[in-house]
């Protein structure tokens, strides 16, 4: 009897092992399973995604274009090299600022996509404070000394001219780096609103001897473009004072400026 019993324990431990290793197994199936449909579904994931991302669905259909005053919508966007063939995925922003940096209007770019086909371009243009004339004609610069761009005429620009200038060599995009045209730039930079908008002529053979001419008839020898605003104010109180009657002004020396008005009759 204890043999049979003995007999009977074995077969039922084998029974659950058995059992336990069909379990095992089942398990291990399920496991390998759900792992070959997550890779399936993966691999479509990156198929679909993938096809998308060459297909013309994120192709820019719109380019909003902040900030141009000079340059127009379509100049800025031809500048950029985008098209609607451009994808808003593939596209450099950095390599369409640095094209449309290229351009001597330009100062400064931001470059944002909006997906799924938007793109937006932000300009900072340069504007022009002076002219410069020249044998062959005139060239705009702007407040860092750069030369915008050459001009035949200067008809409906209200700009002061910048004369008695010995350039000779420059380009167009870039600064041009002369001693008196860069003092004479300063000086006009930091005059106040109503004498700036007053010039005519500035006159800059040398830094010493930058002379500003106004459209009144007042010739003011500026000198070197330092202490900007003690100099401002000097002419302030000279012009506000006497106005009408001043025709000369030397602020070359801030502690005696030289002051001459038009004699009485």
């Amino acid at each position: 009897m204890r043999w049979i019993g003995l007999v009977e324990r074995l077969r039922s431990a084998e029974e659950k092992a058995r059992q336990r290793r069909k379990k095992i197994s089942r398990l291990r199936w399920k496991r390998r399973l759900r792992l070959v449909v997550l890779f399936l579904i993966l691999a479509v994931f990156v198929w679909g995604g993938v096809k998308l991302y060459n297909s013309s669905f994120f192709n820019v259909r719109k380019v909003e274009v902040k900030g141009n005053r000079h340059l127009s919508d379509k100049q800025v966007v031809e500048l950029s090299g985008v098209t609607s063939r451009t994808s808003l995925l593939k596209l450099s922003a950095r390599k369409i600022e640095e094209k449309l940096l290229d351009h001597p209007w330009i100062k400064g770019v931001e470059v944002e996509r909006h997906l799924p086909n938007s793109l937006e371009i932000k300009v900072v243009e340069r504007v022009p404070v002076a002219i410069i004339p020249l044998k062959e004609g005139f060239v705009l610069v702007d407040d860092d000394c750069f030369a915008l761009e050459c001009l035949e005429s200067t008809k409906g620009l209200n700009l002061p001219l910048i004369r008695d200038l010995t350039i000779s060599d420059f380009e167009i995009g870039e600064k041009i780096r002369f001693g008196s045209l860069s003092n004479a730039i300063t000086c006009l930079v930091h005059l106040e609103d109503p004498l700036k908008g007053s010039l005519s002529i500035i006159s800059a053979p040398s830094v010493d001897k930058l002379s500003l001419y106004t459209k009144d008839g007042v010739e003011i020898i500026y000198g070197k473009a330092e202490e900007t605003k003690k100099k401002n104010y000097v002419l302030r109180e000279i012009l506000s004072k006497d106005s009408g009657k001043v025709i000369f002004i030397d602020i070359r020396v801030l502690s005696n400026p030289v002051v001459k008005r038009l004699e009485r009759p």
